[in-house]
């Protein structure tokens, strides 16, 4: 292994780069494959098709305005002299 850093190290800079970009990218692209690999699995567990994007955003809504007013119900009991 270290014959190997040797001989990238005598490399010129521009190929030393070419080198390390593709390295990174094989790396990056393993990880890609291994990560759409385990997806199907993941989105066959999930009920997706339960969710719909008006449920979503009314559930959201709901959540913003409960905090609101529970921010406000705070705000009530606390006075300002």
């Amino acid at each position: 292994m270290s014959t190997l850093i040797e001989n990238l190290k005598a490399k010129p800079k521009k190929t030393r780069k070419r080198i390390a970009l593709g390295l990174s990218s094989l790396i990056t692209f393993a990880i890609f494959l291994f990560w759409m690999a385990a997806l199907p699995s993941r989105v066959s567990q999930s009920s997706y098709a339960d969710v719909t994007p008006f449920k979503n955003l009314q559930s959201n809504v709901a959540g913003v305005v409960g905090a609101f007013q529970d921010s406000f119900k705070d705000l009530g009991g606390k006075t300002q002299d």
